[in-house]
């Protein structure tokens, strides 16, 4: 019974002995093996994290932050004699090496801070590294590191002798990043060279790079200011076989060749593969060798921003290239420039190009097929799904999606006896068509070139068949996509149309059969009734996406999403126009179908942290509200929020927690609610081979508003409308009624995709009486606190 109470103490303890009984057996007497590394700095203004990046030497990685597994296989594998395959693998694939305190290293880590401090604007910083014995054959390795004070620009002065450069940087001097106060931050100047040269390469100056841009520091010891002197150094040119200083010179676009069909490879091969293209010419531009992906002209000449007869631009150049590249249709996108001589009719001062505009097509069509399979608490499913895409579809760069989608699932119900393995039935098509271009009638050309949109058609049509009910549900959506800038994401839906028609069978309740829709309203469950009705909903939406996530390099990011929703206040303006008849019910209708009228809003937060190579943590935090309006008591049941599942809460079946502390006397994963909050944190480890681990800890619910139980009240059965209030979302005990589960996942990484397994543990059930939520202290555990989800990719 002891050991049973403390098990997970034991468990502790255990991990623990494993650790400290080995880590060191291969560390020779005189060698220590790195524990940890310590940064002291006291200087608010340097991230400790920057400091660590010049480390050279880190201790051996590890699970949970205690227990050096990589080094323990190492350990155990390397020193086998019989060592055979198996053991050979271990050790280099999985085995890391003990990492001993190297003390040339240790010197070199504290010079690499020096440097980056001076980089910084600290010239005069120090730092010392020293090592702290700590435990048998163990030692930390501490950096302490005085930065001293630092240089700061005093004044900034130009030394530009080339009279036009000088009134564009002049002009554009609200835009410079060197301030006077500013630290002598050499990371600062080395971004302002960048912002010089683009700004000069946007006013036609071709050959303008970062390297002309030069600096001059006249430093004071005594005071640590510093006067800086920005300067740029003139063009170098080769006359008569001599190089000299001269003028930076404009240039001008001569002609602009176009290779709809460039093939690298062949180029390279053949010595006459240009010359034997053959050329048609789209004024303004000369089109070089067949067009063997058909695309229509007009879908590559609207996104070449490259003007003949004008002045080189180099943000021109880079919007052409981001235009085509988005079309999907070309493997290899490539804008290159050939030096022309001047014609007759210009003066020798501007240089002239000639531009290449090299485009090599992608594959147009491809088709797959997708199996899933999914276990959720003992629901077993299956789905089969075909996929087809065109990225040329009507010669204009459209892009085709085609989805057929059939799904077999065993659900949970009480209204069978003897019913059918797989229990539900869903089959769906989707067809998507995305337009690489604005399809308005106003066309505002700066916006265009700025944030290249795409316009979205999709139509999407499902039907679901279970025990209860038949239910077809159809989609039409129409919106735009863009990025403003690298971070920020747009999506404009001003128009979509969701219809909902349910058809319910007849279920046996006891000895009695009956509508699956009488029996909801027979036995007060009248809100999902309600939720469940056929209603066609007109709807207009926006979200934002940020995202500092760069996929070149590994570093902690964020990204925050933010959707507003709207739907039915035109239609039911129309609607009143029109005359439209009311229902029995008292509500307007559009075709006979009556409206629904809501206001949603949401945001999700997720924040992912890079702990080292093998380690990261991820977390989410989700808020949401839909709140029905007008012609609507409640919302459709596809709309609303649920909570449990795969990608929520994961101790808990999906649809099956809440609305908040609501007991569920129904047993068929119906519940949804208007009100959702969810917080995520998932610790991921990378193990071996492709297999990751993960520990997570999910804590959410979702709840109603007072008025989708307002036909309760109205009942003479007073306890439904109390049962049902503790589904209902109040400010005074919402937080009392957090569903907590945790658990550990375990995934398999194929690159392409990442097939993943949680199992969950329900911590506190809100369910429960206030005395017996928290299952691990008050009531212990039961089989049905525990689950376990399969699922495709990470959960978030």
């Amino acid at each position: 019974m002891l050991v049973k109470k403390y098990k997970f103490l034991f468990f502790i303890l255990i991990i623990f002995v494993i650790e400290s009984c080995s880590p060191v057996k291969l560390v020779s007497e005189n060698q220590f093996l790195l524990k940890k590394v310590e940064i002291e700095c006291k200087n608010k203004e340097i991230e400790t994290s920057d400091l660590g990046n010049c480390v050279k030497q880190r201790p051996n990685s590890k699970i949970l932050f205690v227990y050096r597994f990589y080094l323990q296989v190492y350990n155990t594998f390397y020193s086998r004699k019989d060592k055979g395959r198996i053991s050979k693998w271990l050790v280099e694939t999985i085995g890391e090496p003990p990492v001993v305190v190297d003390d040339d290293l240790s010197r070199k880590s504290s010079e690499q801070m020096k440097r980056f401090l001076r980089g910084r604007g600290y010239y005069f910083s120090k730092v010392r590294d020293t090592m702290i014995q700590n435990g048998y054959k163990r030692a930390k390795v501490k950096y302490f590191v005085e930065t001293n004070e630092p240089f700061v620009v005093d004044t900034i002065n130009f030394g530009i002798q080339n009279a036009e450069i000088q009134k564009l940087i002049y002009k554009d001097i609200s835009n410079s990043l060197l301030k006077k106060g500013m630290l002598l931050d050499a990371g600062v100047l080395e971004q302002e060279r960048d912002r010089i040269s683009q700004l000069l390469r946007s006013k036609g100056f071709f050959r303008f790079g970062k390297d002309f841009v030069i600096y001059k520091v006249d430093t004071n010891v005594f005071s640590k200011k510093a006067n800086l002197t920005v300067d740029i150094k003139p063009a170098i040119v080769t006359i008569n076989g001599k190089t000299q200083a001269a003028e930076h010179k404009k240039y001008k676009i001569n002609e602009i060749y176009v290779f709809p069909a460039f093939d690298p490879k062949t180029s390279l091969e053949q010595q006459h593969y240009f010359e034997n293209l053959q050329t048609d010419t789209v004024k303004p531009f000369i089109f070089k060798g067949k067009n063997l992906g058909k695309v229509k002209d007009v879908a590559l000449t609207r996104g070449i921003y490259i003007q003949r007869n004008n002045l080189y631009n180099g943000q021109n150049q880079t919007d052409t290239y981001k235009y085509l590249s988005s079309l999907r249709i070309y493997k290899n996108v490539s804008i290159l420039y050939n030096e022309f001589p001047p014609p007759q009719r210009d003066s020798v001062d501007y240089g002239w190009l000639d531009c290449y505009v090299q485009l090599a097509p992608a594959v147009r069509q491809a088709f797959s097929v997708e199996l899933e399979g999914t276990n959720s608490e003992g629901n077993i499913g299956f789905a089969a799904s075909f996929v087809y895409q065109h990225k040329n579809i009507f010669r204009r760069a459209e892009v085709f999606d085609f989805k057929f989608k059939t799904a077999l699932q065993q659900q949970k119900t009480i209204f069978e006896s003897n019913s059918k393995f797989f229990n539900t039935k869903e089959y769906s098509t989707e067809i998507k068509v995305t337009f690489p271009k604005l399809l308005t009638p106003l066309k505002p050309l700066s916006f265009i070139k700025r944030t290249n949109p795409k316009t979205m058609l999709s139509v999407l049509a499902s039907y679901q068949e279970r025990t209860e009910y038949e239910r077809i549900a159809a989609n039409f959506s129409y919106g735009y996509f863009w990025k403003n800038s690298e971070f920020f994401t747009h999506i404009f839906n001003p128009f979509q149309i969701n219809l909902l028609r349910m058809e319910y069978h007849e279920v046996q309740v006891d000895t009695v059969n009956m509508i699956f829709d009488d029996y909801l309203r027979l036995f007060f469950h009248y809100f999902l009734a309600m939720s469940n009705e056929t209603q066609l909903v007109a709807s207009s939406n926006y979200s934002i996406i940020f995202s500092n996530q760069h996929l070149t390099s590994r570093r902690d990011f964020f990204n925050i999403r933010y959707l507003v929703e709207t739907a039915g206040f035109t239609a039911n303006k129309i609607s009143e126009f029109l005359k439209e008849p009311q229902n029995e019910n008292g509500e307007n209708t559009f075709f006979r179908i009556p409206l629904v009228q809501y206001l949603k809003t949401e945001i999700d937060f997720r924040y992912y942290k890079i702990l080292n190579k093998r380690n990261s943590a991820a977390f989410r935090v989700f808020g949401g509200m839909i709140f029905p309006y007008g012609n609507s008591k409640q919302t459709p049941y596809a709309i609303q929020y649920f909570s449990g599942g795969a990608n929520d809460v994961r101790a808990w079946q999906v649809r099956t927690l809440g609305p908040g502390s609501f007991q569920d006397t129904i047993g068929i994963a119906f519940w949804v609610g208007n009100i959702k909050l969810l917080t995520v944190a998932e610790y991921r480890s990378k193990l071996f081979w492709r297999l990751e681990g993960a520990i997570f800890l999910d804590i959410g619910n979702c709840w109603n508003f007072e008025s989708a139980i307002s036909v309760y009240a109205k009942s003479e059965n007073k306890s439904e409308y109390e049962r049902y209030y503790k589904g209902v979302f109040e400010a005074n005990r919402f937080y009392k009624e957090l569903a907590i589960g945790t658990g550990v996942g375990a995934r398999l990484d194929f690159s392409f995709f990442i097939f993943r397994l949680d199992f969950g543990l329900k911590l506190r059930d809100p369910s429960q009486e206030e005395s017996q939520r928290w299952t691990i202290i008050r009531r212990g555990f039961q089989f049905n606190d525990f689950t376990f989800n399969l699922g495709i990719g990470y959960p978030f």
